[in-house]
């Protein structure tokens, strides 16, 4: 069991204008209309409605409400079409539910929309990454490091370099071996410098160790973040994860079902769930009690 994708998303294809319609205006692309959602006032009394419409898209991509988070980033850019935290949420969503090619796509538009956004290049590297374009990745990732750059742009250099295959030659060169898992480490460790406890921060560090088999370091990331927000789905299905990599079955079960109780949408929870009760399931759970 491997899971690509924590959610399914009901998407029409990237090329139907439709797709644009939904993600770039709030358009329902089923019933033709404008998806109305209402945002409170005491969301940020200073914020314009779009940066409210995209904090919300934020939470909700934080706990893994997927179609959810598009929908208000999608009303987000609505108001505003260069709300970058919109774009690079749509972004994001769209990896996670392992639309890789959409996710590309829109990155591409969004850097045309946007052209010199840093942040906006860096979520096409993320793009490019998990699309198998490692050496366009390794291009944007590679720009020279401004002065107090902010944790987001670091998070995103340490999830771009996680995913680069290491070369031929660099596997022949031992100190090289495992370059980008340092400079990876790197980044984290600068994205975290400001404030070592940020859950989202450490939820998406925890993620992009766990896909990487660097479980121990998963693991210490995925905790703090469950310390900030015990409730979250997401955090809670991938330590899931984490406990059913380590065989540990019972704990795997124990999270799984919390991570479904907070967000029954959470399909690579089901998935597990479904996979823990099968006959094999079953058997694994039964061999590891005995050991």
């Amino acid at each position: 069991m491997n899971m690509k994708y924590f959610a399914t998303l009901h998407l029409p294809d990237y090329r139907d204008i439709a797709f644009e319609n939904f993600l770039s205006r709030g358009i329902d692309f089923e019933t033709n209309r404008i998806i109305e959602q209402d945002v409170s006032d005491e969301l940020g009394r200073n914020k314009t409605a779009s940066q409210r419409y995209a904090d919300i898209g934020n939470d909700k991509y934080f706990c893994g409400f997927y179609e959810s988070a598009l929908k208000y980033y999608a009303l987000a850019l609505r108001k505003n079409q260069n709300e970058i935290d919109a774009w690079v949420g749509q972004i994001r969503v769209l990896i996670d539910c392992g639309r890789f090619t959409e996710a590309l796509f829109w990155a591409e538009k969004g850097c045309m929309r946007l052209s010199g956004s840093e942040n906006m290049e860096l979520a096409e590297a993320l793009a490019l990454a998990h699309a198998g374009k490692i050496q366009q990745a390794r291009a944007l990732v590679n720009k020279p490091v401004k002065k107090n750059e902010s944790p987001i742009r670091w998070l995103f250099r340490g999830e771009v370099m996680i995913k680069l295959t290491v070369g031929f030659f660099q596997k022949i060169i031992k100190p090289y071996k495992r370059i980008n898992k340092i400079g990876a480490f790197f980044c984290f460790i600068k994205a975290l410098e400001s404030n070592p406890r940020d859950g989202f921060l450490n939820q998406r560090i925890g993620i992009a160790y766990l896909h990487a088999h660097d479980f121990d370091r998963a693991y210490a990331h995925l905790k703090t973040a469950l310390i900030t927000a015990p409730q979250n789905p997401l955090t809670l299905y991938c330590l899931a994860d984490y406990y059913r990599r380590r065989h540990d079955y019972r704990n795997a079960l124990y999270y799984t079902k919390k991570a479904i109780a907070f967000n029954p949408q959470l399909d690579a929870a089901i998935e597990l769930l479904q996979w823990l009760y099968s006959p094999y399931g079953k058997f694994m759970r039964r061999v590891r009690t005995l050991l």
